[in-house]
C-alpha cells in the first residue's frame, strides 16, 4: 500500500488526455446513468473482494465513454426504472416463504418477504383483467398503507437538476474513479493530488474531501433510484 504524493504517481489510465471530455452539460442523462452504473457495480465488486473485476477494467479502459450505449441492465422498452417485471429468480427466491406464511399480503411479515431490497417490494398487477386507469388507481390507494407498514415515507418532490449538472461537469466521475482505484489497490491519494487533477484545480483540499463524499453518495441506491426515475422521464 502506497501513499500517492504527486500527480505523476497516479495510474496512467487516469492521466490520459481528454479522458473525461465526453462529460459536458449536453451529455445525455441516459449516458451519464449508464456510466454511473458501471461505477456502482465496481464498488459492489470491490466490497465482494473482486479487485480485478470486469467493471473496474471497464473504468480503467473508459469503456463506451465516447460511444453511448446501455452496457448494463435491460434496455428493452418495457423495462422501467421504477416498475419492472419480476425475474424467475425473484419468484423462486420468495415463493416458499410466501406460501408458508399468513396469506394476508399486507402483514408486516409478508411485506418483509416481498421486500427484496431496502427500497422495493414485489407486486402483482392484473394487467389482462383491469384497465390501466384501474391499476393506477389501486396502486394509489395501496401505496400509503404499504409505506406505513414498512416505515418508508414518500420522498419529497426533488429537483435533480443541480445534482445531474454536478455529475456532468463537477468532477464527480474523476473523484469516483480515483476513489474506486484507492479501494481496489489499498493505496491512498493525498488530498492535494486530488485538488491538482480535478477540474483544473477548481477544488482545494477541504472542498475535495466534500466532493469525494458527495461522489460516493451518488453510488448509493437512494440516489441511483432517483437518477433512474429521471432517466425514465426522458424516454
Amino acid at each position: 500500500m502506497a501513499t500517492i504524493k504527486f500527480k505523476s504517481e497516479l495510474p496512467t489510465w487516469f492521466l490520459k488526455k481528454n479522458r473525461y471530455s465526453w462529460l459536458n452539460k449536453d451529455t445525455p442523462i441516459q449516458h451519464v446513468a449508464d456510466q454511473l452504473a458501471i461505477r456502482v457495480a465496481a464498488e459492489h465488486d470491490i466490497k465482494a473482494g473482486k479487485l480485478d473485476s470486469e467493471h473496474l477494467r471497464d473504468i480503467y479502459e473508459n469503456k463506451n465513454a465516447f460511444s453511448p450505449c446501455i452496457a448494463y441492465g435491460d434496455s428493452s422498452p418495457y423495462h422501467g426504472e421504477v416498475i419492472w417485471p419480476l425475474s424467475a429468480g425473484d419468484v423462486l427466491l420468495n415463493a416458499r416463504d410466501i406460501c408458508e406464511t399468513n396469506p394476508d399480503p399486507f402483514t408486516v411479515e409478508n411485506l418483509e418477504i416481498y421486500r427484496w431490497s431496502d427500497s422495493a417490494i414485489n407486486i402483482y398487477m392484473a394487467i389482462e383483467h383491469a384497465t390501466d386507469a384501474e391499476i393506477l388507481a389501486e396502486l394509489k390507494r395501496l401505496l400509503p398503507g404499504i409505506r406505513t407498514k414498512l416505515g418508508i415515507v414518500e420522498p419529497q418532490k426533488r429537483n435533480m437538476g443541480p445534482r445531474i449538472s454536478k455529475l456532468k461537469t463537477g468532477g464527480i466521475f474523476e473523484c469516483l474513479d480515483l476513489s474506486l482505484w484507492e479501494m481496489a489497490t489499498g493505496d491512498t491519494i493525498l488530498g492535494k493530488v486530488y485538488s491538482q487533477v480535478i477540474k483544473n484545480q477548481r477544488y482545494n483540499e477541504k472542498r475535495i474531501s466534500d466532493l469525494k463524499n458527495e461522489a460516493l453518495e451518488m453510488l448509493e441506491l437512494r440516489f441511483t433510484d432517483q437518477l433512474n426515475a429521471e432517466v425514465n422521464k426522458k424516454r
